[in-house]
């Protein structure tokens, strides 16, 4: 990431997803969701974008109510599409941090894509970073904050 004085959201992919609101140089709230889990929890494929990855995005978002009829309903079918139903509940959920705001994805190398998909379809301009990269950069900060 390389920006000290970033001011924006950091959306961190790992085991859970962290949703981070940054402002002059503090962590103000952050929230995290099982999103990762639960998909493991499914056995769900990698999800493969596209259309049909758009509509069962879409579906969610305007009905996260339904998130688990939703899951129901692509494991039934075999779609695959369970990945895009869990995002989308959790973009629905985790709006108060992303809307207006400046988001950048701290993710391993390709596992952004559908969280940057999934937020373009509402209107924002997310950026994907490394995440191996931000923590290094993060853990220098903190030994030269150390040892000066």
């Amino acid at each position: 990431m390389g920006n000290p004085q970033f001011d924006g959201v950091l959306l961190i992919l790992g085991e859970e997803t962290c949703w981070a609101h940054i402002s002059a140089e503090e962590v103000v709230s952050f929230q995290t969701f099982l999103t990762p889990a639960l998909l493991a929890a499914l056995e769900a494929s990698a999800p493969t974008l596209g259309d049909a990855f758009d509509a069962a995005l879409t579906e969610t978002l305007s009905r996260p109510d339904r998130l688990a009829q939703h899951l129901a309903s692509a494991k039934a079918s075999a779609s695959g599409h369970e990945a895009a139903h869990l995002i989308g509940a959790e973009i629905a959920a985790a709006k108060p941090y992303w809307l207006g705001q400046e988001v950048v994805i701290l993710a391993k190398p390709g596992a952004a894509a559908p969280y940057l998909r999934a937020l373009e379809h509402q209107g924002v301009q997310a950026r994907e970073a490394d995440l191996d990269a931000a923590y290094l950069d993060g853990f220098r900060a903190a030994w030269a904050a150390l040892t000066s």
